[in-house]
């Protein structure tokens, strides 16, 4: 089965969020140290409504042994960029970075 959909920087996602998948989630390497706007993403391509527990545990497994490990969804996404507009209404895109890359690691918004 085919998990993930043909990939693109995490910039390209952000830019073009209608090609954005609505309820999945976007997949970054395993080994990737850092995360930059550059980072290729890979999007879910399958229907989470359509997955059993089983095919749950079956792509969680098939994302290990492929080397693959979730990034943040299109509703955590949008949710880093109200909370970063709200603090800062005019930002960089470094500053983006820094906010996505903030909630990525911590489950938390970034505090300016």
């Amino acid at each position: 089965m085919e998990y993930l959909g043909e990939p693109k920087s995490i910039r390209e996602w952000i830019e073009h969020k209608d090609e954005f998948p609505s309820d999945g989630c976007l997949h970054v390497k395993s080994d990737q140290l850092t995360i930059s706007m550059n980072t290729l993403a890979w999007p879910e391509y399958f229907n989470p409504d359509d997955f059993s527990q089983n095919d749950y545990d079956q792509f969680d497994q098939w994302l290990s042994e492929n080397n693959y490990r979730p990034f943040l969804s299109k509703e955590q996404i949008e949710g880093v960029i109200e909370n970063l507009k709200q603090q800062k209404p005019k930002y960089s895109e470094n500053r983006l970075l820094q906010a996505l890359v903030c909630y990525w690691g911590t489950d938390a918004f970034i505090q300016l």
